[in-house]
Parts: structure tokens; C-alpha cells; sequence
């Protein structure tokens, strides 16, 4: 690991002549290898899929064909990207929440806004029905039905309903969208495949 870490610090014109670049396992089954993986992923912030895969995988025979686990791979990448996004971004995004929050409360009078904002903090009006547009989440039917996952702008996009909750039950749902709105962008997408492929 140590390797492999000090192998990543290295310019690129080195990178390509320092070898293994991959770390490789080998033992029966139950000793933690998939456990030592796992955490040893969790560590260095990479992506991490368990898949069963033989020699017959690339033709489809046997287990799963080899496209299907590297678009697996890239969609665990892109969710371990948005999560340390929204971690990054957690104090934007409660903001962001506040502030939609407020325009709900105060969409007929807008002057009572600071009002509004101290009961908001001091948690008031948890209990406070209101009316938000909720994003329809469009599951596909098709595929591994992973596919929602990695794009969730899609998801959101196409088609709102509105619906009465109460404050407290708004939040997490406010929470989502300005994540998504925060967090979401094309930049997203090449971080993850990067991590895929480093």
C-alpha cells in the first residue's frame, strides 16, 4: 500500500515505469481478502466492488460481463464522489435549505422573513405544514435498476407534484435537491472515472 501510495506521488513521465501498479490476493476462501480490499479501498478514498468473474466473463458465460462491471465500478465512484461533495458542501447546503425553507414559509408576505428565519433556527416550526414541489423520481424498469443512481438530474428534472408535509418532513426532501443542485455537474463524472481508472 505504501507502494502504491508513494508510486502515485511520482511525475507522469515516472508513473508508467514504476511497477505494480496493481495489488494482487491470493488465498482461500474466508481468510479477509475481500475484507483487507474493502477497508484498504475505504482508506485511500477509491472506489470498491465485490463481483464473482472468470475467465469466461469477457463472452458473457459465466458471471457478469466485463462492460457491465466497470458501468458498476463507475456508478460506486460517482456516489463515493457526491458523498465527499455534499461533506465538503454540508454548510452550503444547510444553507441552501434554509433559505428554501424560508421562501416556503414566506412566499405571501416576504417582509417577514427575518421572523421567520429566528423560529426557523430556534426550531419552532418543525410541526408547520407546508406545500413544496417534489421532485418524481422516474425508477427505470431496465438494466441492473442501478441506472437512477448515477444520474439524478434526470431523475429531477422531468416531473414535480406538490405535496403538503410538515417542516420537519420537508427538509431531507429540500436537502436532496440542493445537493444535487451543489454537488451534481459533468465535473463530477470525470473525477469519478478518474478514480476508476487510477
Amino acid at each position: 500500500m505504501r507502494n502504491r501510495w508513494r508510486r502515485h506521488r511520482l511525475p507522469p513521465t515516472l508513473l508508467r515505469e514504476v511497477l505494480p501498479k496493481n495489488i494482487l490476493m491470493i488465498g482461500p476462501t474466508g481468510v479477509g481478502k475481500t475484507e483487507i480490499a474493502r477497508r484498504l479501498a475505504k482508506l485511500t478514498g477509491a472506489p470498491f466492488l465485490k463481483i464473482e468473474a472468470t475467465k469466461f466473463t469477457e463472452v458473457g458465460f459465466h458471471g457478469r460481463d466485463v462492460d457491465s462491471i466497470i458501468r458498476d465500478l463507475v456508478e460506486v465512484s460517482i456516489l463515493n464522489c457526491k458523498a465527499q461533495r455534499k461533506k465538503r458542501l454540508k454548510p452550503k447546503i444547510d444553507e441552501a435549505v434554509e433559505k428554501a425553507l424560508i421562501r416556503v414559509l414566506t412566499a405571501s408576505s416576504p417582509e417577514q422573513e427575518p421572523a421567520f428565519l429566528q423560529l426557523l433556527k430556534s426550531g419552532q416550526l418543525e410541526d408547520v405544514t407546508v406545500e413544496i414541489d417534489v421532485p418524481v423520481k422516474d425508477f427505470d424498469q431496465g438494466g441492473n435498476g442501478r441506472e437512477w443512481l448515477v444520474d439524478l438530474k434526470r431523475a429531477f428534472a422531468a416531473k414535480k407534484e406538490r405535496r403538503k408535509m410538515t417542516l420537519a418532513e420537508a427538509r431531507p426532501v429540500l436537502e436532496e435537491i440542493e445537493t444535487e443542485k451543489l454537488v451534481g455537474g459533468d465535473d463530477v463524472y470525470k473525477e469519478a472515472v478518474k478514480a476508476v481508472c487510477a
